[in-house]
């Protein structure tokens, strides 16, 4: 009933009998429109080899360094060294250096 549509949303009654007008010529089976699937396009198979490569050969480069160099957001390079490759972040910790004779 109309009336009861109009007063549970709370519209008027003119707007609930436009809106029936307007689906009536409609498919019934109402879906979204399908994305792009344009998810991870920055993290493609070319950029992790790159990366890969440029961890190999400084691992102690910080992540938003690397990420400032290939123009990606810091997040992005985080992402694709914990995620898609799997690796974990190298801190070197400060010692005392002669932390041997203390021991």
């Amino acid at each position: 009933d109309p009336k009861v549509i109009a007063t549970q949303i709370k519209v008027s009654l003119a707007t609930v009998y436009n809106i029936r007008k307007a689906m009536e010529g409609m498919d019934p089976m109402i879906s979204r429109k399908p994305g792009t699937g344009g998810h991870n396009k920055k993290r493609s198979g070319e950029f992790l080899d790159l990366l890969q490569e440029d961890i190999k050969k400084d691992p102690t480069k910080s992540m938003r360094k690397i990420a400032a160099e290939r123009n990606v957001a810091p997040i992005t390079v985080k992402w694709a060294v914990h995620q898609d490759l799997g690796l974990k972040s190298f801190v070197r910790t400060p010692r005392h250096l002669s932390h041997n004779r203390f021991s």
